[in-house]
């Protein structure tokens, strides 16, 4: 499972979005943003609530690529 961060094509107050991609089909869409960086903390954020309920340890690994951030853990 991983979390990709992109920009929105259209022209909106939080034009940042991120979601939970699990082997090419989207399972959870998260909120707007207006930062890149925003979104980021938001999608981490909502993995290490639910790590933290299962007792699990957890680390990210980001990549950058162009308007996509992929994060896994």
């Amino acid at each position: 499972m991983k979390i990709e961060v992109m920009k929105s094509d259209s022209r909106t107050k939080q034009p940042w979005h991120w979601h939970f991609n699990n082997k090419g089909k989207i399972t959870a869409a998260g909120e707007g943003h207006d930062s890149r960086s925003k979104s980021i903390r938001a999608a981490k954020g909502v993995v290490r609530a639910v790590c933290k309920v299962l007792s699990m340890d957890i680390y990210f690994r980001t990549v950058i690529k162009d308007d996509v951030t992929t994060i896994t853990w």
